[in-house]
């Protein structure tokens, strides 16, 4: 079936924490329920049409969801993101855990919110800090990803943190066209 042997014996590669697991961080909880449930689609090439990725394997900096504007549609939540560290409320991807009908994840084959992820993803956002941090793992072969890190240029507001995101490849180099762009609150700046 394998053209090669596996790296390791199974019982020393890496693998998806248990969400139910309490021994296990919420982080890699949480972390391991968005992948299981969501990233399927939500990942580069995956048939999702928003442009953002939930597999475990990358830095939560490198997912495009933090302090992101929802690309489609912000179901009537002020100031959405599809992650609002620090405040579920505002955050989309609980809220599209939690309704039925339009707007629902997952939209296939899901017709009962599951209560017990509802509240673990809630509790994960509201401990996540309000600063995103640089992503430190490397990109997956053939994959594009954004790298994120606090920066203090371009003239920032008064104690608001700046986070500069950068597209970049597997090669390190920006893709052409592209530019790091700077956010401060959830705002492009110019």
């Amino acid at each position: 079936m394998f053209t090669k042997p596996l790296p390791a014996p199974p019982e020393e590669l890496p693998r998806l924490a248990d969400p139910q697991d309490r021994r296990q961080s919420l982080d890699r909880r949480a972390r391991a329920y968005l992948h299981a449930n969501c990233a399927h689609c939500h990942r580069a090439f995956g048939g999702g049409n928003a442009e953002f990725q939930l597999l475990w394997t990358l830095d939560l900096a490198a997912t495009g969801t933090i302090q992101a504007r929802p690309a489609q549609g912000d179901l009537g939540i002020p100031d959405a993101r599809l992650i609002a560290p620090g405040n579920p409320r505002r955050s989309l991807i609980p809220h599209r855990m939690s309704v039925l009908g339009p707007g629902r994840m997952p939209p296939l084959a899901s017709s009962v919110v599951d209560q017990d992820a509802l509240q673990l993803v809630r509790a994960w956002i509201e401990q996540l800090p309000e600063v995103a941090v640089h992503s430190s793992k490397k990109p997956s072969p053939g994959l594009a990803y954004l790298r994120a890190s606090s920066s203090s240029s371009s003239q920032p507001r008064p104690g608001a943190p700046v986070i500069a995101i950068q597209p970049f490849s597997i090669t390190g180099r920006s893709p052409s066209g592209n530019r790091t762009r700077l956010f401060q609150n959830g705002t492009s700046l110019p």
